[in-house]
């Protein structure tokens, strides 16, 4: 590993620590209380400070940050305006919006691989991207749409999941599985915006426990290897 790698492992360490510990808190404090203002506006000095670090381990990027990572950065904001302004949209305003969101995620991995900016910066914000995504209207359905706070659960795992396991390791479930989950999880949640039929807000709950299934096997996978 390059000194260049290196550093930025270690700055995205410290960063996705802080930044679950945040997201972990605001999730507790919502349990009793309406969702707090102050959150989407941290979450945009995260992301913010990140996307600014983006020169420093890429510097030959196009436009400071470069093409597919501007594409992340706009369905970030699609994200972060949605959580901002959801009291005045409809509920199929929300829906189409995140639904937009879901089809721009293949498009920035496009991008960047027919430019060649294919790299672990890249890769990082778009995860992180994907994962405030889950968390954001895991929230907005339990608080607007009444669902089980029990969706928080598997809404959460990713922060729950950087502070349990700080090292890299080997997944026991193949990548496409755990990707297939995760695409399911992504469009079952958009359910509950276009519908309030039961028969159908129940694949949320099906695929919000198939990524709680997945993450204990890769928490115990990794414990066992470790």
């Amino acid at each position: 590993m390059n000194q260049t790698a290196y550093n930025f492992e270690q700055f995205y360490k410290r960063w996705i620590i802080s930044f679950s510990v945040v997201n972990l808190v605001a999730v507790l404090i919502g349990i009793f209380e309406p969702i707090s203002s102050w959150w989407p506006f941290v979450a945009m000095l995260f992301f913010g400070f990140f996307i600014f670090k983006i020169p420093k381990y890429k510097p030959n990027y196009p436009l400071r940050v470069g093409y597919a990572n501007l594409i992340t950065t706009f369905r970030l904001l699609l994200v972060l305006v949605a959580l901002v302004f959801h009291p005045y949209f409809d509920a199929i305003i929300l829906g189409l919006v995140f639904l937009a969101n879901i089809l721009l995620d293949g498009v920035d991995g496009y991008i960047a691989r027919k430019t060649g900016q294919s790299s672990m910066v890249g890769e990082v914000l778009d995860m992180e991207t994907d994962a405030y995504f889950v968390f954001t209207i895991s929230w907005l359905h339990v608080v607007e749409h009444q669902l089980s706070v029990w969706l928080l659960l598997p809404g959460s795992l990713r922060y729950i999941y950087a502070l349990l396991v700080i090292r890299p390791g080997k997944e026991i479930l193949p990548k496409r599985v755990r990707a297939s989950i995760a695409v399911f999880f992504f469009f079952a949640l958009l359910i509950p915006f276009f519908t309030e039929d039961m028969a159908f807000i129940w694949l949320t709950y099906l695929a919000g426990a198939s990524i709680v299934i997945s993450f204990v096997i890769s928490l115990l996978g990794r414990l066992i290897r470790t």
